[in-house]
C-alpha cells in the first residue's frame, strides 16, 4: 500500500519529510518506517537525503520522540537509513545495504 507524504517545499525532500501515518494503519513507530520506505523506493527520499531530527518529526506529528525514535530505530536496522553523531540521520543507499533487511 503506497500512502503518500504530505505535501513539502520544493529543494527540501529530507528535511521536509513529513509522512502521514494516518494512511497506514498501523502503529506509528511501523507506520513511520514503511512511509520511509515507500518515499525512498518512490524516489520521493533520495540516497543522502537529511531527514528531521527526530525532536521535530515528533513535534510535527504530535506524537512523543520515543515513537519517532523507536521508527527510526527499525529503519536503521533494516538499512533504510543511518545516523552520524552530530550529522543528523540520512537515506542510505540501497546498494550498500545488508542483503538480509528487508526495504
Amino acid at each position: 500500500m503506497a500512502a503518500p507524504s504530505l505535501p513539502r517545499p520544493a529543494g527540501s525532500a529530507g528535511q521536509a519529510w513529513t509522512p502521514d501515518l494516518r494512511l497506514w494503519g498501523k502503529p506509528h513507530y511501523r507506520a513511520i518506517v514503511e512511509a520511509l520506505a515507500d518515499d525512498i523506493g518512490a524516489g520521493r527520499l533520495p540516497v543522502a537525503a537529511r531527514l528531521p531530527p527526530q525532536r521535530v518529526l515528533a513535534a510535527r506529528l504530535g506524537l512523543h520522540f520515543t515513537t519517532v525514535a523507536r521508527g527510526y530505530g527499525e529503519a536503521q536496522r533494516r538499512g533504510l537509513i543511518e545516523s552520524r553523531v552530530g550529522q543528523g540521520t540520512f537515506v542510505c543507499d540501497p546498494a550498500r545495504r545488508h542483503p538480509s533487511a528487508p526495504a
